[in-house]
């Protein structure tokens, strides 16, 4: 069995668990669409359409996380992405999350009806994806 450094998977932990959040993951994809300008909290309330104290939260939470770096202009802070593979851990989610979209839809297609159902069938199970989302997470750490 590998050996794992329990304070280096922590801070890997950390990182999915600063994205882990519908608002989090809307930030980013903002955050990603004007990377070099970044966005005022202002911004980011006015474009997601929620209160700034819940918007405040998310961003606290995710440059803890290391999710994301400020820089303060004049009044204003302005929120970064940390690091240029962030929007690559969310697009392999989104690839994950097609496949197994995919892959529902096609077995719903597949399904018999109860009467074509022999009795001891086993339905098909949909392995790998998950393993799939893992690896490709765990490449963008390497």
């Amino acid at each position: 069995m590998p050996h794992f450094d329990k304070a280096h998977l922590e801070k890997k932990a950390g990182i999915l668990k600063g994205i882990a959040n519908p608002y989090r993951l809307a930030i980013i994809e903002l955050l990603r669409e004007s990377e070099e300008n970044g966005k005022t909290v202002n911004e980011l309330v006015a474009e997601l359409g929620a209160k700034q104290s819940n918007i405040l939260r998310h961003l606290s939470t995710m440059s803890k996380m290391n999710v994301l770096s400020s820089s303060k202009e004049g009044l204003y802070n302005y929120y970064f992405l940390s690091h240029q593979n962030i929007p690559q851990i969310v697009q392999a989610v989104d690839e994950i999350f097609q496949d197994l979209l995919d892959e529902q839809q096609k077995l719903t297609a597949d399904t018999p009806s109860e009467e074509e159902v022999m009795p001891g069938d086993e339905p098909q199970k949909n392995e790998g994806l998950f393993a799939r989302l893992f690896k490709k997470v765990r490449s963008l750490f390497e």
